[in-house]
C-alpha cells in the first residue's frame, strides 16, 4: 500500500508540474472530494470497480481516485485515464509510473472522452470524473449516462460554469438521477443514477 507520506509527495509534485506545464487541474479540495466518494463508493459495491477519468491532463485527478481504489478495494479494481492531447498523455504516463499500487491498474486512452465512452459496455462504469472541453459537458452525459452501473456516480468539474451545469443537472433529475453540487472551491456536479 502507498504510504500517505509517499502520496502527498506524488500529489504535490505532480500539481507542480500543472503549475509549470500550464495544465488545468483540479483543485486540493476537488482531490480530497474524488477520494472520498470513489473510497466511500467502493465498500458498497464489492470488487470489479471501473473508474474513468475523463480529461485527466497530466494525471492530478487519476491519482486521486487511483489512491482512494488502493485503500478500499479488494480484487479488480482499474482507473482509465482519458486525455487527447500528446504532450499530456506522455507526463501521465511518467505520473502513473511513479505510483506504487498493488490492487489498482491504471489504463491510458489517449484520444477523445466521448469516443471512448461510445466503445464501453452498457452499465460498464462506477464512476466518471469528466473535465473536459465545457462545450461538450452536456453531450457527455446523454453518451455516459446508459454505461454507468446502477447506484454509480458521475462528477463534473467546474460546476459553477452556469446553464450547461443546470440542463444537465435537470435532464440527469429527470431520469431520476440524484444531482447536487459539492461546494468546492470550483465546484463539482455530483449525479447518481437510480
Amino acid at each position: 500500500m502507498m504510504s500517505l507520506r509517499a502520496f502527498r509527495d506524488i500529489v504535490e509534485r505532480v500539481r507542480r508540474l500543472s503549475i509549470e506545464y500550464g495544465v488545468p487541474s483540479i483543485g486540493m479540495d476537488d482531490g480530497v472530494v474524488l477520494y472520498l466518494v470513489v473510497f466511500l463508493y467502493v465498500p458498497q459495491q464489492g470488487s470489479s470497480i471501473t473508474v474513468v477519468d475523463g480529461g485527466a491532463g497530466i494525471g492530478f485527478s487519476t491519482i486521486w481516485m487511483a489512491k482512494a481504489l488502493e485503500d478500499s478495494c479488494r480484487s479488480s479494481c482499474r482507473v482509465i485515464a482519458v486525455e487527447v492531447n500528446d504532450k499530456r498523455v506522455k507526463m501521465l504516463r511518467r505520473v502513473i509510473d511513479e505510483l506504487s499500487l498493488k490492487r489498482v491498474s491504471i489504463e491510458i486512452f489517449h484520444g477523445d472522452f466521448i469516443d471512448f465512452i461510445e466503445m464501453m459496455p452498457e452499465e460498464s462504469i462506477d464512476i466518471a470524473f469528466i473535465d473536459i472541453d465545457k462545450h461538450r459537458y452536456l453531450e457527455a452525459f446523454r453518451v455516459i449516462k446508459s454505461r454507468v452501473k446502477r447506484k454509480g456516480f458521475v462528477m463534473y468539474h467546474n460546476a459553477y460554469i452556469g446553464s450547461i451545469i443546470e440542463r444537465i443537472a435537470k435532464e440527469a433529475i429527470d431520469d431520476g438521477w440524484i444531482s447536487t453540487v459539492v461546494p468546492t472551491t470550483e465546484g463539482i456536479l455530483l449525479l447518481i443514477k437510480p
